[in-house]
This record gives C-alpha cells, structure tokens and sequence, in this order.
C-alpha cells in the first residue's frame, strides 16, 4: 500500500499528500505539523515519499532562526503580526520576551526548546511544559502589583512583563486571545518603548499603551485619546495624530491630502500618539477639546486669530485678517469659507460649488462699477448668474 494517503484539509504537502516520516515511518504527518515544529526548510528531507519539505524555501540569507530553532523569513521576524502557528515570530524582540519557553518533546528522537503555543496557556492551570515553568509564579500574594482576570480560566493571576503588550492579530486579521480576559490589564505599562502607542491617564495614573491598541476601540485611557481616530478614505481608518505627518498610512494617501493638511502652525509639537518627532499642528486641532500636543499647547489661548463671531478663526501667523465667505446657513463646520477655498471643489460651505458651477457657464461678467455714498463708496455688481443673491441686488438685467 502506498503511503501517499490523500487527505482533504487545506494544509498540504505534495499537492494533499501526507508525509512519511523518515525517523519513524510509522507516523505521517501533515505540512501544518511540519512547519509547528520548524522542520520544514532546514536542509534536511525529513519525509520518505517527497522532497517538498525542502522545495520553494526562501533564500537562507533571508531567514531568522528563533531559539526553538524553527526558521522564518526575516521579513516576518518582529513585524508586529503573528505569522506563526504559535507566534514565535513575535516572541523576541527588541531585546524583550513575550510569552514562554520551554523543553517540550516533539517526534521520537527530537527534543525541541518550543515556544509555547499562545500566552493563554500560561498559568491556566494545565501544564504545558514538562518542568511545570509554566504554572509557576501564578499565584496572587499581597506583594503582586498588577493582577488580571485569566482569559481562560477566569481565576485572578498576576500579570508578568512577558505576558504584556503581545501583537493582537495574526496574518489574516484575526484578533487573538493572548492572557488576560480584558486588553486593558495586559496592553498597558509596555516595558519595550517600540510596542507603546501612546501614553496617556489610566485611572487617574499616568501610564503608557500598546500601539496594538490604537484604534482598537476598546476604551483604556481615561480620555479615551487611543481611539481619536478618522476615516479619510472609504476603506481606511488611521489615527487622528497619524494624519498630516508626512507618512502614507492610507493606500490613497487621503490622510495626507485631506483638507485638515492644508494649514498648519508654523510652531511644532510632539503628538501624543506616533514616533514622527515634532510637526506641526493643523489649525483646526486647535482648541478643539482634545490634546493633541503632548504638553497640551494646542489646547491653549496662544495662538493668533483673526475676524469675529461666526468668522473667528485661527491663523497660521499674526497677520492683516481678509475677508471670507460665510456660509448661508449653519452646517457643522467652522461657518465661513477662506475666499481662496472657494470654488476648489469641496463642499465646505452649503452651495458654494453649485454657486460657482453656475458662475463658470455665464456668458460674460459684469464689471460695472457703481459709486455711492458721494463717491466713498464703491460696489461690484454681482449681476452674475448664480451670484447675484450674494450681492442682494433685485435689478440684475
């Protein structure tokens, strides 16, 4: 009988085959347990029906070898996603551990230093590894500082520096499960200053949060700042502070080119969330009731305004204010359109682009010209089509 047996999951080796063990025939085993235990690639054949096992590897100067010995391609290795099946990938970086070694026996003959699979298998009252690490130190005493509610067992388990701020999502977007039964007990007080998104008041105490968390919408700031964020494009949402700063984060660039980009402070500031350095401020993040500035700048009465009442507005610099278009109506917005902003195309002033639509197809301008007041003043007539109303004249011909 041979012993290619066809299977029909979606793990495959030699096209739905499973593999023959070389060191012990008996077993047969599948692509996904290959790769598992990191045999897959690794210049020997491990299987006697096929040599698929070693076929379309990456070039070997492009794969990082973890410490349980498993290879992933360098790309992969602290790319901030589970790539795989256990996350080692994610497991050291930046000179910080997350999760758990262990000695654990795999296929006869092989003794392998793994990994264990998800931070949930700490402290969940199974062991896992075979000198029992993992249900060590899992016990709350009155000297334990941080504690969390067990997303497994939902017993109250000191929370440790290597089960904080692990990635959330694996390659196809999932959301993973990691330690705790709530992100905030375990997405918070990051030791590695990579993996911290923004630092911000947590009950009163000032902390910092994973950038896993960003736009998560889960609250855990006590200003809730880590969830500011936008939509500048249909099928993009990027983080408030992550717009105007000069990086692509939409595939569109719309965080870039959205109108809020358009004028900005010519003093800079470090924004609370994202590592840009110092940028500058869009006027219109300033006193908006959200500090966007670390020290809070943007919040304060010191920038330069011009106009009044429903014209009132920021500047970029202390300057002559010019006249601006008020909007007709109350829409939300800031209620006057800059005269360079009209007829741009975008709708920020109830109908100023049907204003100027119909303004364009006119046959002529007037220029007349009328003096009043005895000859102080004098007025253009906006005897246009589509502009008349503005000027209030009754006896355009």
């Amino acid at each position: 009988m041979t012993s290619q047996t066809e299977i029909t999951n979606d793990e495959r080796l030699c096209g739905n085959y499973l593999c023959t063990y070389k060191s012990d025939p008996r077993f047969q085993i599948t692509l996904k347990l290959i790769r598992y235990i990191g045999i897959d690639c690794d210049g020997n054949l491990d299987c006697v029906n096929t040599e698929l096992d070693e076929e379309g590897c990456p070039d070997p100067t492009n794969m990082t070898t973890l410490l349980s010995g498993k290879q992933v391609p360098t790309t992969m290795a602290c790319d901030d996603v589970c790539d795989a099946f256990d996350c080692e990938n994610e497991a050291i970086c930046n000179g910080y551990r997350y999760g758990m070694y262990c000695n654990f026996e795999g296929l006869p003959g092989k003794i392998h230093y793994t990994y264990l699979e998800g931070l949930s298998g700490i402290c969940d009252r199974v062991v896992h590894c075979p000198n029992g690490e993992d249900e060590a130190n899992c016990t709350v005493t009155n000297d334990t500082v941080n504690t969390c509610e067990h997303v497994r067992t939902h017993r109250i388990v000191p929370v440790h520096n290597y089960t904080r701020c692990a990635v959330l999502h694996d390659s196809s977007g999932n959301v993973l499960k990691n330690y705790c039964a709530d992100y905030a007990s375990e997405q918070t007080n990051c030791s590695d200053p990579d993996r911290v998104g923004v630092s911000c008041q947590i009950n009163g105490y000032m902390s910092t949060v994973s950038k896993y968390v960003i736009c998560f919408g889960e609250q855990i700031c006590d200003d809730n700042i880590e969830n500011v964020c936008l939509g500048p494009s249909f099928d993009c949402h990027v983080h408030k502070h992550l717009m105007c700063d000069g990086q692509q984060d939409c595939n569109d660039n719309k965080d870039e080119t959205h109108i809020s980009c358009r004028e900005k402070t010519q003093q800079k500031c470090k924004r609370r969330v994202g590592k840009a350095g110092e940028l500058q401020i869009p006027l219109s993040w300033l006193g908006d009731k959200v500090m966007d500035c670390i020290d809070g700048r943007d919040e304060e009465k010191i920038w330069p305004t011009c106009g009044k009442g429903k014209s009132l507005r920021v500047v970029t610099v202390d300057k002559t204010c010019q006249n601006v278009f008020l909007c007709p109506w109350d829409e939300p917005g800031p209620g006057f359109v800059e005269l360079s902003g009209l007829c741009d195309g975008l709708h920020t002033c109830g109908n100023e682009n049907k204003v100027c639509s119909k303004s364009r197809s006119s046959a002529r301008i007037s220029t007349t010209v009328l003096t009043t007041d005895r000859g102080l003043s004098k007025h253009l007539s906006f005897c246009i089509k589509g502009l008349k109303n503005i000027g209030h004249f009754k006896d355009c011909t």
